[in-house]
C-alpha cells in the first residue's frame, strides 16, 4: 500500500496482514481526498477505526496539522506506530488504544473540535451508524467541518442529524463513502 498524494506520496506504508482490517484502497482514499480538495493543509484531522492508519497519514502527507488514530487493536496501534516513525511524523499526532466511544468521550471532554473526520469501522456490525450518531452529540467536529464514513452497501446511514448535514454519497461495488458536513 502506497501514500497517493502529497509529501510522501508513493512511499510504502505498512499494514497489518489480519482478516479483521480492511485497510483503505488506493480508490477510495483518492475519492476522499478529491472531495476534501487541499482542505486538510493546517486542519486537525480524527482517524476513527484507523487500522494501518492509511486516512491519517494520507491526511498528514497532503499538510494536516494534526492527526489523532484511534483502534482498539494492538497490531494496528504497532503498524501505525511503526508508519509514523518511517515518516518521522509522530509530533503531529497522537494514537489511542482505546474503543471509538471511549476516545470520542474522551476528546471531547477535552473539548477538542476537529475540521476533518474519518470513520471506517468493520462492515455489518452497526458500528457505521453507531459510532456516527455518538459524534453527532458529541460536539467534537467544528462547524463546517467534514466527516467522512465508510461502510458496506447495505448499512443505511440517517440523512437527518442534530449536528451533522448529510452531503452525498459514493458507491463503489459493495462499499460506500457517506460525506456529512458540521452544522
Amino acid at each position: 500500500m502506497r501514500i497517493i498524494g502529497g509529501e510522501f506520496k508513493s512511499r510504502i506504508i505498512s499494514f497489518p496482514h489480519s482478516k479483521s482490517v480492511r485497510p483503505a484502497m488506493d480508490r477510495i482514499r483518492e475519492t476522499i481526498f478529491d472531495i476534501l480538495g487541499n482542505r486538510v493543509d493546517n486542519l486537525w484531522v480524527l482517524d476513527l477505526f484507523a487500522g494501518s492508519g492509511s486516512l491519517g497519514l494520507e491526511a498528514l502527507s497532503r499538510g494536516a496539522e494534526f492527526v489523532t488514530f484511534v483502534d482498539t487493536d494492538r497490531s494496528c496501534i504497532r503498524i501505525i506506530l511503526k508508519n509514523l516513525d518511517q515518516f518521522s511524523l509522530r509530533p503531529k499526532s497522537r494514537v489511542l488504544k482505546i474503543p471509538c466511544k471511549q476516545a470520542i468521550d474522551y476528546l471531547s471532554k477535552k473539548r477538542e473540535k476537529y475540521h476533518v473526520i474519518f470513520v471506517d469501522p468493520p462492515y455489518n456490525k452497526g458500528l457505521a451508524k453507531k459510532t456516527l450518531m455518538i459524534i453527532d452529540q458529541s460536539g467534537i467536529l467544528q462547524p463546517h467541518g467534514k466527516l467522512i464514513v465508510e461502510h458496506a452497501r447495505q448499512e443505511s446511514l440517517p440523512a437527518a442529524l442534530e449536528t451533522l448535514r448529510f452531503e452525498r454519497i459514493k458507491r463503489y461495488g459493495t462499499t460506500c463513502l457517506s460525506f456529512y458536513q458540521g452544522t
